[in-house]
């Protein structure tokens, strides 16, 4: 594999997701470490969500097809303040994106 670009594109299928989540979502996806606050309403239980998460590497191989897709399905708490984040990888494939 020859990686040509480090940064990816990001793609929430569901358009609902605020921007504190999904920053959340891109973190967690990526491998950063994730804060673990809760909402102290979440101690009951957590209000969550779903929605699905396209990462999208841009020019990582050679030859075409040379763009990375990995599709995650996404269940999250839609409370303020509550970083609760749990994903799966649904699916993994090389796409004709880039040139």
């Amino acid at each position: 594999m020859e990686k040509e670009s480090n940064n990816p594109e990001y793609i929430f299928v569901d358009g609902r997701v605020s921007a504190e989540k999904s920053q959340l979502i891109i973190d967690a996806i990526s491998g950063e470490e994730v804060d673990t606050t809760r909402n102290i309403l979440c101690l009951f239980g957590h209000s969550t969500t779903q929605t699905r998460a396209i990462e999208i590497n841009h020019r990582q191989y050679a030859t075409a097809p040379r763009c990375h897709e990995n599709t995650y399905d996404v269940t999250y708490c839609t409370r303020s303040g509550c970083n609760y984040i749990s994903y799966t990888l649904t699916g993994s494939r090389r796409i004709y994106c880039c040139t």
